[in-house]
């Protein structure tokens, strides 16, 4: 059964625009006839009329609406409940985060025989890095509120916060790989710093957890947390506190049933071995925010970042100096002093604008491609790592890529590196705050709200309204 031509015609009036062209496509099995709405109707219950196929058969429709909004969620709040609690379970395996939790699980480890320093360790690990989630979360809907358009990640569109995590993960990477000793009050590692009982290092170490994960996002993070920023302050706090609660849960466990450090391996020389090896995946992240920052700052201010890293090689170099006179100890102070102050200078300060020029997405340019056909609206970043592992292990793939040539669908990205408000409100127009998001526009017609979309299937001839 091949539909040459096709034509609605409308009970009602001033449902549709009625002098509008017609448009008429095939999909597969189907065929989608799209009629334009008028402008000032937001939304209607029923559409009847007589459907002419080949100006040789008609049909008599009378058909319930569902009006579906783009600003309609597809999850409900105990699902993203759910989705945020597994989210923070699977970011303990993060990059970003797994060298600093392994050192809390090596603690753990170190005081194996003395159960109650083993839970109250775990329970202050834990306590700091839910706490810390939650400020977080809660920042980010209380700037929600104050009418910025921002979304979950959006710290990472800042390129003073982005240089700031390098000069973290390049710090904690020298802080595993070498024994300095002026940082073990800070944290809970290190040869002595192990074996501090201090339960301030272990909450710190927590919050220091969270604060290295915010370059990671999880599988299963992005709807529901783009779920909790749209929700009342109740509901977001709910989703929060699930996301760190799932992020906790080992070490919950673990302050809850210590008898299960005995499926751990004992204490010995191999621990100083796996904390050095740490050091790799941390330096491997800050090579990878470098590349992030590449998009977000000019050459120059890049060299002065580089020159940071090269300070604070610097700083350990010369913590390893054995000093013993009372004057080179003294001087060695004053050069810590001067590097610390040097790192500031290094860190960028002008306003990003490198990738708002390159980056062509607009709804103008989203429109100019719907005229010429159907068109696949990728919403990225270079910070987000879902979104570069989607994209090359799915959508830049060279099957896909051939798909899209075939179905003659125009891929369009928006690059959501730097702050855009552009792209910030397009998401919003989804009900979303965060991201990946994949939107796909069949047409010029499906384009915008304005759009009444009739669908018959070609092999069951069945008739419906959408």
């Amino acid at each position: 059964f091949d539909v040459s031509s096709a034509i609605f015609f409308v009970d009602e009036q001033d449902i549709v625009e009625h002098a509008e062209n017609q448009k008429l496509s095939k999909e597969e099995n189907n065929y989608l006839l799209s009629i334009k709405k008028v402008d000032y109707l937001e939304s209607f219950e029923n559409l009847s009329g007589v459907l002419s196929i080949n100006n040789n058969e008609s049909f008599i429709i009378d058909a319930e609406i569902e009006n579906i909004t783009q600003n309609s969620f597809n999850i409900s709040f105990f699902q993203a409940l759910i989705f945020a609690f597994v989210g923070g379970l699977i970011l303990n395996l993060m990059p970003c985060v797994f060298p600093v939790i392994s050192l809390k699980i090596l603690n753990f480890i170190n005081h194996s025989e003395n159960k109650t320093q083993t839970s109250l360790h775990g329970f202050a690990f834990s306590s700091g890095s839910i706490l810390m989630f939650v400020l977080i979360g809660l920042s980010v809907v209380l700037l929600k509120g104050l009418g910025m358009d921002i979304g979950w990640g959006y710290q990472l569109q800042s390129p003073l916060v982005v240089s700031l995590l390098i000069f973290l993960f390049i710090f904690l990477a020298g802080f595993f790989l070498l024994n300095v000793n002026f940082l073990n009050s800070l944290l809970s590692i290190g040869s002595s710093g192990i074996s501090t009982p201090s339960y301030m290092n272990s909450f710190g170490t927590g919050f220091l957890a969270v604060i290295v994960a915010t370059p990671c996002t999880a599988p299963f993070m992005g709807s529901a947390l783009g779920f909790a920023i749209l929700q009342p302050g109740f509901s977001s706090f709910l989703i929060f506190l699930s996301l760190g609660i799932g992020f906790a849960l080992p070490y919950i466990l673990l302050s809850i049933f210590p008898s299960m450090l005995s499926l751990l391996p004992r204490p010995g020389t191999w621990m100083e071995t796996f904390k050095q090896f740490m050091a790799f995946p941390m330096i491997l992240t800050a090579l990878w925010l470098v590349w992030v920052l590449s998009s977000q700052i000019d050459s120059f201010q890049l060299v002065l970042v580089l020159l940071g890293i090269s300070l604070i090689v610097f700083f350990y170099w010369l913590n390893q100096l054995k000093i013993s006179s009372k004057i080179g100890l003294q001087f060695r102070n004053v050069i810590y002093l001067t590097v610390l102050v040097s790192l500031f200078f290094t860190l960028p300060i002008q306003k990003a604008s490198l990738q708002q020029d390159n980056n062509i997405f607009s709804d103008e340019e989203l429109a100019k491609r719907l005229a010429k056909g159907p068109v696949f609206l990728n919403f990225t970043a270079d910070w987000c790592i879902t979104c570069k592992v989607n994209e090359r292990v799915a959508l830049k793939t060279e099957e896909t890529l051939k798909f899209f040539e075939k179905k003659n669908i125009f891929y369009l990205e928006a690059d959501w590196t730097n702050k855009n408000e552009l792209i910030a409100k397009k998401l919003a127009s989804f009900g979303r705050s965060s991201i990946p998001l994949y939107i796909y526009y069949p047409d010029e017609n499906y384009f915008g709200k304005d759009t009444i979309v009739y669908a018959f299937d070609n092999s069951e001839r069945r008739d419906s309204a959408l």
